[in-house]
């Protein structure tokens, strides 16, 4: 038996590898998906990638590729939307990130609304 292999069938073949494998009835062995650059979990059942790292997400070819949001921190790493957005950016539309509207007195926002969070010293958020 493969050591990379999860579950077996009624048949005792294997049907689930580790993830970032697959089973190849072909090779009859676990073997790697087609394009594990950034992916971070796959099914172990079918060559493809299901869940990329943070700021990738799962292209029409079934490939991670990189966000390209300006100012995006990170996202969920399936689809191209940011989840949050870098200090004093906060998410417009989750395509989009935007400066905070009073960034001026703004130590630390939250990358996802419209404020701030942390003033800098002798500020406060009602200013």
């Amino acid at each position: 038996m493969d050591i990379n292999c999860l579950l077996l069938d009624k048949n005792g073949e294997c049907f689930k590898c580790i993830s970032l494998m697959y089973y190849s009835r072909e090779a009859k062995k676990c073997i790697n998906i087609s394009n594990p650059l950034y992916c971070l979990a796959s099914s172990g059942i079918f060559e493809i990638c299901e869940k990329c790292m943070s700021l990738y997400f799962i292209d029409q070819n079934k490939v991670c590729a990189y966000v390209e949001i300006s100012y995006c921190l990170s996202s969920l790493g399936i689809q191209r939307k940011c989840e949050k957005c870098r200090n004093l950016f906060f998410l417009k539309t989750d395509i989009e990130c935007e400066k905070i509207t009073d960034y001026n007195e703004c130590y630390i926002s939250d990358g996802v609304n419209n404020e701030c969070t942390i003033c800098l010293r002798g500020h406060s958020k009602n200013e």
